[in-house]
């Protein structure tokens, strides 16, 4: 029975980051909250060693002074996807600005 459970919660997870996954394309550019753009290069099963989750990577479309131009960064999705509080506000981590 427990066998079947744990099967189940799976499922119910794995359908979840699908409903992610399908929000989230390649080239699609997002906002993050702080106004700085990027580009979505990569986004799925990135095979993290650890966790197996699914992330996204991401590049800058700006020049950073202690990165470079263009850094690429990688978050898990569920990370990419949530809300964040900013000055008590409840706000999008990322928001798309086009598709």
């Amino acid at each position: 029975m427990y066998k079947l459970l744990k099967s189940n919660a799976w499922l119910l997870f794995l359908g979840s980051c699908m409903s992610l996954v399908s929000k989230v394309e390649v080239g699609q550019i997002y906002k993050h909250y702080n106004g700085k753009p990027y580009e979505i290069l990569a986004v799925g099963r990135l095979t993290e060693s650890e966790t197996l989750q699914e992330c996204v990577v991401y590049k800058g479309l700006y020049d950073d002074p202690e990165f470079g131009p263009n850094p690429i960064w990688i978050r898990p999705l569920a990370m990419f996807m949530e809300e964040v509080m900013i000055n008590g506000q409840s706000v999008p981590r990322f928001m798309q600005i086009s598709l």
